[in-house]
């Protein structure tokens, strides 16, 4: 519980305080202050900004997958790594795909920290778009405005289609399921009713 709420504590602090405060931490020690205006930083602020949601689509992810399923590969003799790879990833896969997603999205419209730690070699677009919003050039402004628009649009249909893909092939698996336990209850009738043929009346 300590950790989890460590891990929320950006979500209570502003973009523009949170990026004073790495600009500041990082200026002020020796050795450090090489990252600023370099792409590392502008990285390290969006994993601090974005922390809090990675952190509850992934658990909520893992919340769904029910242990016993780790426990019977591990009875089998798989590994940990191997329980890992074939078992847990590919049913956290679909919650990992929806985290990625809602990072981006976070990333491309995040500003705050952006205007304090970008330099003209690190620029963003977002930082673009207010950069000429104050020189007056609208026309520029709405063409990127659009296009950030078409982008996190773009990403959040991939999102919609990815779970609606795996929601199809689901439902097809249960369809298949169910006709093949038709099949096999036929089969089983008719065997009893040969059974019941054969044996001799009283």
């Amino acid at each position: 519980q300590a950790l989890d709420f460590v891990s929320y504590l950006p979500v209570s602090i502003p973009g523009i305080a949170l990026g004073l405060a790495l600009l500041w931490g990082y200026l002020a020690t020796p050795g450090l202050s090489q990252l600023y205006g370099t792409h590392w930083i502008l990285l390290i602020a969006y994993m601090t900004v974005t922390l809090p949601f990675a952190i509850r689509t992934v658990s909520a992810a893992m919340l769904q997958i029910d242990p016993e399923l780790e426990e019977a590969s591990r009875m089998h003799g798989a590994g940990l790594w191997t329980t890992w790879r074939r078992v847990l990833l590919p049913l956290m896969r679909p919650g990992l795909v929806g985290a990625w997603t809602l990072l981006f999205i976070l990333v491309v419209r995040e500003v705050g920290a952006s205007v304090l730690l970008s330099t003209s070699d690190t620029v963003v677009l977002s930082v673009l778009v207010i950069e000429h919003w104050n020189s007056g050039v609208l026309g520029l402004v709405a063409a990127m405005s659009c296009y950030m628009v078409a982008v996190i649009g773009a990403a959040a249909t991939g999102l919609v289609r990815f779970h609606c893909a795996r929601v199809s092939e689901s439902a097809a698996e249960q369809i298949r399921a169910g006709l093949v336990a038709r099949r096999q209850r036929g089969r089983a009738a008719r065997r009893r009713q040969g059974v019941i043929r054969r044996c001799p009346m009283s």
